[in-house]
């Protein structure tokens, strides 16, 4: 969650959007990135999935960990093996959405993290499930 949204005014959860519970340091690869750079990415930052973007960082999947199980499960190269080819449609939501709509959307998919774009579908924040903890 921005460090200091509820300080200044954000008011309760029922107001807030998206755009004030968002993280803006997103992790985020290409369809062209191999998929052992995302395994060790995921691995180093103890994340679940990836948000893969395309050249203007409009979002266009996400590759998660069992995406990356399944590949090995039937013999793909990691090395060689890029994310455009195994990654999965994903759930989002918008800067604007509101907060009280993004938390069962958790719980209806089992997400732990779900991405937030623009109104044209640039990437620009993640919002972590332990946010509605």
């Amino acid at each position: 969650m921005k460090g200091t949204d509820l300080r200044d005014g954000a008011g309760p959860l029922g107001e807030m959007t998206a755009d004030h519970l968002m993280e803006n340091d997103v992790v985020y690869f290409h369809r062209e990135t191999k998929c052992d750079l995302l395994l060790l990415s995921m691995a180093n930052g103890s994340l679940e999935s990836l948000p893969i973007v395309d050249e203007e960082k409009r979002l266009i999947g996400v590759v998660t960990r069992q995406d990356l199980l399944d590949a090995l499960l039937v013999g793909r190269e990691l090395r060689s093996l890029e994310a455009g080819r195994i990654m999965s449609s994903i759930r989002f939501v918008s800067t604007d959405c509101l907060a009280i709509k993004i938390g069962p959307v958790f719980q209806q998919t089992g997400l732990s993290q779900i991405p937030v774009v623009d109104c044209e579908r640039r990437l620009v924040g993640i919002i972590r499930e332990r946010e509605f903890r």
